[in-house]
């Protein structure tokens, strides 16, 4: 006879207890919190999961005063609170009636047919009485020149459960005056929402809001400004090239808008004695240095939308093509200094690693003699509250870099010379 043995089959994927881990409550409350949990469950179906919390008490306590954690996980559950949560779908559960402004702990659980887990032991607080926590991502994607996606989040919603949260978008600084709004949901946690239809050379000012039953909060805004390489200046067709530096947008190419030119003007183009506009833009000059403006013109002629540069803006310039080697009282003095301005000069060899393209055009004097062409740049500064009262920029070829910072009234330079200028958005 032939007789044959059989084994018991082997079980080799036996179910072991659950992995729990207790996470960091959300849309904590001064008197409500929301306790979440992860809990895979083990290759057993899980029976049971939930939550263990305790308020601190002073037994939990180092002489320090500072908090031991291990106390505080050895008390919870023999004297804290158990709560359930559902053993299907989302591992959490809400709690209520808080004392707010107070440190409490929570830890988790989950139950299967292997036994009991327990997650670490996590310290939260509740809030005090006050209007949500919301912050603006200040990395963006941006979509052409055209549209942006923004990032909001309610990192925490104060003393209520947030009801309402979105974006705030428009040309004012303070979000009150915008009119632009999207509902983007309510509770903690991050919203996207892509902004459209936004305009070149207009600067943006992009606020998360929030809003819970004790006041509405508004984030630090999200500054957005498109800026094309060039601008086009509708009333001849010329085109200057553009650059932002430290948030404020220049034109970086002499002006040269020609509405007509001479001494009755105070308009001109170096070396040139006509009066024929068509003449002087042939000039290699003009195409070279663009033209020179006595100080009303230079202000009067700004492109809709820009104007003269002003003295503050252009020492907030040199001081960034120092490198910091300019400090703010330094460049508030009348005086040459070494502003780096081989970083913004276009011409002698200079890096001009900024491409500003600072160029010689010059000077003309009041109607008199044309000078210092390929010598010295010579720029109008215009005074903040004072148009037609002006500082301007000196700048020296050749044997330095320097860059002088003059008042026209103290060094005798009148306001009718005709000089070069550069404009600055609006």
């Amino acid at each position: 006879m032939l007789f044959a043995a059989c084994t018991k089959k082997m079980d080799y994927n036996p179910a072991v207890t659950p992995a729990v881990e207790t996470k960091y409550p959300v849309n904590v409350t001064a008197s409500t919190a929301e306790l979440v949990a992860d809990a895979p469950d083990g290759g057993g179906e899980v029976l049971s999961r939930g939550f263990y919390w305790i308020y601190q008490s002073p037994e939990m306590l180092n002489t320090d005063g500072s908090v031991n954690m291990s106390l505080a996980d050895s008390l919870i559950i023999k004297q804290g609170t158990k709560t359930e949560s559902d053993p299907k779908g989302d591992f959490k559960k809400k709690i209520e009636n808080l004392v707010k402004d107070t440190a409490l702990f929570v830890k988790a659980y989950a139950i299967n047919a292997a036994g009991t887990t327990y997650g670490e032991v996590v310290a939260f607080r509740s809030s005090k009485l006050v209007a949500p926590t919301v912050t603006i991502n200040q990395e963006y994607e941006s979509i052409g020149d055209t549209a942006v996606i923004a990032v909001g989040e309610v990192t925490a919603v104060g003393g209520d459960l947030v009801t309402e949260r979105g974006l705030i978008w428009g040309t004012h600084e303070d979000p009150l005056l915008n009119t632009n709004k999207m509902l983007l949901g309510e509770a903690q946690g991050s919203f996207t929402y892509t902004i459209p239809s936004l305009e070149l050379f207009v600067k943006y000012y992009i606020t998360a809001y929030a809003v819970n039953s004790l006041g509405t909060s508004y984030s630090e805004p999200l500054i957005i400004v498109f800026i094309p390489p060039t601008f086009t200046d509708a009333r001849d067709g010329e085109v200057y090239t553009v650059k932002q530096y430290g948030g404020v947008i220049w034109m970086t190419q002499n002006f040269r808008h020609l509405p007509d030119i001479g001494n009755a003007a105070g308009i001109w183009v170096q070396e040139y004695m006509g009066s024929s506009i068509p003449e002087a833009k042939a000039t290699q000059e003009y195409k070279t240095y663009g033209a020179l403006y006595n100080l009303q013109q230079a202000t009067d002629l700004a492109p809709e939308g820009w104007h003269l540069a002003t003295d503050e803006e252009w020492k907030k310039l040199e001081i960034i093509s120092s490198n910091g080697a300019l400090t703010p009282e330094a460049a508030n003095a009348l005086e040459w200094r070494a502003a780096g301005g081989g970083r913004l000069k276009g011409w002698d060899g200079a890096n001009n690693d900024m491409a500003f393209n600072l160029m010689p055009g010059g000077k003309q004097w009041c109607g008199g003699a044309f000078q210092e062409l390929g010598v010295w740049a010579h720029y109008w500064a215009a005074k903040e509250g004072h148009p037609y009262d002006s500082f301007f920029r000196r700048m020296l070829a050749g044997w330095d870099n320097n860059i002088f910072r003059q008042d026209s009234n103290v060094d005798g330079y009148p306001v009718c010379a005709g000089m070069s200028a550069r404009y600055v958005k609006d």
